[in-house]
């Protein structure tokens, strides 16, 4: 599944928020059946009423990289990246 990463994501994203960061806002729009928070090295789904923890999906590096530089402050751009459905946590 191909992950858009927009500047809207970008503007509107948390610094340090497992919620609303850019990758969850993306992760979001991608599912929005899901309530979605991401970890450095991983995206957790939750069921979008009740929260319970339903599945974990890695994150690909360049998405773990991107979380770093942007909770540290660092120069970020839109991209995108293929989220593997099959590497669950």
């Amino acid at each position: 599944m191909k992950i858009q990463v927009t500047q809207e994501h970008i503007d509107r994203g948390k610094r340090g928020s497992c919620g609303s960061c850019p990758i969850a806002l993306a992760g979001k729009a991608a599912f929005p059946d899901y309530q979605i928070e991401v970890g450095l090295t991983s995206m957790q789904f939750h069921d979008k009423l009740t929260f319970e923890h339903l599945f974990g999906i890695y994150l690909p590096e360049k998405a773990s990289k991107f979380i770093d530089d942007f909770d540290a402050e660092r120069r970020v751009t839109p991209f995108e990246f293929d989220l593997d459905m099959n590497e669950k946590v």
